[in-house]
This record gives structure tokens, sequence and C-alpha cells, in this order.
């Protein structure tokens, strides 16, 4: 569940940077009294920042099956799950 909470984190993130930029962009020559740029690059760096943990959480749990899957193939898992 954690790889697409951080997915949606990221692309909420990178559509409200997207927002800001457009707003920086606005402003470009000043901006003083504007959050506008800092903004952005700070959704920006949160939007790269949970992309690349969904990634890790995506691969992880990728793992974790291939993990299951070879044990299974060994060992008789419907017994296993049945007991649940």
């Amino acid at each position: 569940m954690l790889p697409l909470g951080d997915s949606l984190v990221a692309a909420g993130a990178a559509a409200f940077s997207g927002y800001a930029l457009k707003a920086a962009m606005k402003c470009a020559p000043n901006c003083q009294e504007s959050l506008a740029p800092e903004l952005a690059v700070l959704s920006g760096a949160v939007a790269v920042m949970a992309a690349i943990s969904a990634y890790h959480g995506f691969t992880e749990t990728a793992h974790c099956r291939e993990a299951r899957t070879s044990w299974c193939g060994l060992h008789d898992c419907a017994a296993a799950d049945s007991r649940r």
C-alpha cells in the first residue's frame, strides 16, 4: 500500500510543482513578493523523492512476491493458505 501512496504523493506534488512553475513564469522579472519559484522547487523535490520511494517500494514488493512464488514452488502453500 505504501508504494501506491508514494505514487499519489508524487503525482500531486508534480501537479502542484507545474502550477507553481507556471505562476513563477508569470512574475518572471519581479518575484520578490511571490513564493511561486520556491514552491515550484520544493514541490519538485518532493515529487522526485516520492517517486524514488515509490519505485523502491514497488521493486521490494516484487521481490517479496518472487520469494513467495519460489517458496510455494518447493512447498505446499495451498495448505498454509487454507489455514489463514
